[in-house]
């Protein structure tokens, strides 16, 4: 709701109706209706933020009015304007209209547009709150999607992340392996070579120095998993 409050009168007597509609006017844009069943069919082309009825009027009450707009629009706000007589009436409005206020007539002005003010303000105030609660649902919703985006970005890095490492360790491992099999090709073409027994000698030291050198050993994250038995 925002600007000034909708507001709906319903009375029978036209010097009532007068009055409530003067009274309300200072704080709100004011629809009348002379009889429950025009005031149902006012509410339902336009929806008002408050609908402030007479119980007692011939065909539809008060009490049924107000229920029925309790059951379409439960948020709009519904005060019932009852004699000192008509308590049955106000004991079943809270019951099956579920009214915000009711008031004795006749009331005093100040209290009728008090009163008023305070069930649009009431009803105001429950508009946002949910309409807020609706708004941090939906963030929080967007805020799901993407920690769920960031956790399979994380999930695909993390992968690509191993992927890559073995990929490194793999080519580091075979760099080695190709240099070694370069320098016992260099050697064994030495050997074969060799003039004399000093130079067979020195290529069988470096031949042996190899030998004593540590094994290559694959990484244990290439190595092939063993087959359980």
């Amino acid at each position: 709701m925002s600007g000034k409050p909708r507001l709906l009168a319903v009375d029978d007597e036209q010097r009532g109706i007068e009055l409530v509609a003067r009274v309300l006017r200072k704080i709100g844009t004011v629809d009348l209706a002379m009889s429950g069943e025009e005031g149902w069919q006012l509410f339902q082309v336009a929806p008002y933020d408050v609908v402030i009825s007479d119980q007692r009027m011939p065909g539809m009450s008060g009490v049924e009015l107000l229920t029925l707009v309790a059951d379409r629009a439960p948020h709009t706000g519904r005060i019932l304007l009852t004699g000192y007589t008509d308590f049955a009436a106000t004991v079943d409005a809270i019951n099956k209209g579920r009214i915000h206020a009711y008031l004795n007539k006749p009331c005093p002005p100040d209290q009728l547009r008090m009163m008023t003010s305070s069930v649009a303000e009431q009803v105001r105030l429950q508009k946002l709150n949910e309409s807020l609660i609706q708004e941090l649902s939906g963030r929080n919703d967007e805020l799901e999607e993407v920690l769920a985006s960031l956790r399979l970005e994380q999930k695909s890095m993390v992968e690509a992340a191993r992927t890559s490492t073995a990929r490194e360790i793999g080519e580091a491992f075979a760099e080695r392996a190709a240099n070694l099999l370069e320098t016992l090709a260099r050697l064994a073409s030495q050997l074969a070579e060799s003039a004399s027994l000093h130079e067979a000698r020195q290529v069988a030291s470096s031949l042996r120095e190899l030998a004593d050198a540590p094994p290559l050993a694959l990484p244990a994250s290439l190595m092939p998993a063993e087959k359980k038995n």
